[in-house]
């Protein structure tokens, strides 16, 4: 085994993972994601689908974990802050919301949506 694999998830893994937030199988996504996020803990892209999906099923409060940890671990990724606001918008916790939007905004001007 590589000393790169034993640092992340396989590209299978992770296509995996896409394919099953992108075909709305959220409880296979959600197991994988949950396994990957164990398995590697600092890799973010697990943690962001898990994230970004918990936000649009409805679960915002276990989203929110997800969510703070994709932008610790990648702080300067505009979509990590997005994602966070997105959350934190949900829970009503709307200045914290604001901040997050702008430090997105500040890293990724030419991708506003706003």
């Amino acid at each position: 085994m590589s000393k790169n694999t034993a640092k992340n998830p396989s590209q299978e893994e992770l296509d995996s993972l896409l394919e099953h937030y992108q075909n709305a199988r959220y409880e296979d996504a959600e197991k994988l994601a949950l396994s990957i996020t164990r398995k590697f803990p600092d890799h973010p892209l697990s943690r962001t689908v898990l994230g970004v999906m918990l936000e649009q099923i409805g679960r915002a409060p276990e989203a929110l974990s997800a969510n703070l940890k994709a932008v610790q671990l990648t702080p300067q990724s505009a979509d990590a802050h997005y994602n966070l606001a997105n959350t934190l918008r949900s829970l009503d916790r709307l200045e914290e919301a604001e901040a997050s939007y702008m430090q997105a905004l500040a890293l990724a001007p030419k991708d506003a949506e706003i």
